[in-house]
């Protein structure tokens, strides 16, 4: 039995643990208010590209920095991820193969 009661008072714990790292995380008001801001920045934004030319413009300016800045990330990101190739090594491997090729080509030539 009072193993029963040790293991349940593990589990108790366990799930207390837990709860508590979730809510350390991840803050519920957070998501909410950042999707509200979000609506609103949208209809806010969908007004002035609708109320006349400057609004079109001042949208327009939006979208095209927002579409550069996600081109900036995409190519730190590949910067990060991706080795970058040296040209000595590229050099290295070319000479590694001609150095090959002459003592094979010399190799044959003693045979013959």
């Amino acid at each position: 039995m009072d193993e029963i009661l040790n293991i349940e008072k593990r589990r108790a714990r366990n799930i207390h643990t837990s709860s508590v790292s979730v809510k350390v995380t991840q803050d519920k008001g957070e998501v909410p208010m950042k999707l509200f801001l979000s609506v609103a920045a949208a209809c806010l934004l969908g007004i002035l590209a609708a109320s006349g030319p400057i609004g079109a413009f001042v949208a327009g300016v939006i979208i095209v920095a927002i579409l550069l800045r996600a081109c900036l990330l995409v190519k730190e990101i590949h910067t990060q991820t991706v080795p970058k190739r040296s040209k000595e090594k590229v050099q290295d491997k070319v000479q590694d193969a001609y150095e090959r090729y002459l003592k094979e080509r010399d190799a044959k030539e003693l045979e013959r």
